[in-house]
């Protein structure tokens, strides 16, 4: 009796969740996928979730496979939150079932019903130091040409824009087309704040971009992915050597 108060219990949580409108995942626009349970603990997360063939044909849903090394402890029918972050740093989260549960495996379906969740990751900055190229910059209405393209130092980048290091003197209100070869983009950019040190020596400028298109978006969202990465790799070799 048991038992089948318990299948009953997982059929009726996943015909639940089953009613609303239609909304499946751009499976390739995702970079990581998160479970918790409704107590907001962590369960598991990747940044390669995997998206098998479905055989249970549940309509309107996609089944998902959450693989890490240690995953806490689920159980199959237990509700859980899964929350997807999409290149452009968007996150959406689903209110779902468990479907399998191992120490290193959760499997879930998901939709019809989804909630965006505020965006953090667009004004999040992470610390580069990659090269960027200006040819040109306007002023006062007017366009000045540099005689060889103007290297500058990009010292953090997110979605709005950079702070940048550079030998020639920006004013507020300067504008020029950023290029940055690390990103493989090209924007439209707007000097908002000249920062001074306690000598009163220029140590940088803050910019933000001004016509940043969705392609772009998703390019700048990669490079500071790959970057979050690569400082989270290099946290781990370090506390693996006790510094």
């Amino acid at each position: 009796m048991y038992i089948l108060c318990k299948i009953y219990k997982y059929f009726w949580q996943r015909k639940k969740i089953e009613r609303g409108s239609i909304c499946l995942l751009n499976k390739d626009k995702i970079v990581k996928a998160e479970v918790y349970n409704k107590a907001g603990k962590l369960i598991v997360s990747t940044v390669s979730p995997e998206f098998p063939k479905d055989f249970f044909s549940l309509k309107g849903t996609d089944f998902v496979v959450i693989k890490d090394k240690r995953v806490a402890p689920a159980q199959i029918g237990e509700p859980v939150d899964v929350i997807f972050y999409y290149i452009n740093g968007t996150r959406i989260k689903y209110e779902t079932v468990i479907d399998l549960a191992t120490d290193m495996q959760v499997n879930i379906h998901v939709g019809p019903e989804y909630t965006i969740m505020e965006e953090r990751r667009r004004f999040f900055k992470v610390e580069v130091d990659a090269a960027g190229l200006v040819k040109s910059f306007v002023r006062d209405g007017k366009e000045t040409l540099f005689d060889e393209p103007l290297t500058v130092r990009i010292k953090n980048i997110n979605l709005g824009g950079v702070f940048m290091v550079s030998n020639f003197e920006f004013i507020v209100g300067d504008t020029f087309t950023l290029s940055l070869p690390s990103c493989g983009v090209e924007v439209s950019t707007e000097v908002l704040r000249v920062q001074k040190d306690a000598e009163g020596i220029v140590a940088g400028y803050g910019c933000k971009f001004l016509d940043l298109s969705f392609s772009g978006e998703e390019k700048i969202s990669r490079f500071v992915f790959e970057c979050q990465k690569k400082d989270k790799e290099k946290l781990k070799t370090k506390s693996a050597k006790g510094f």
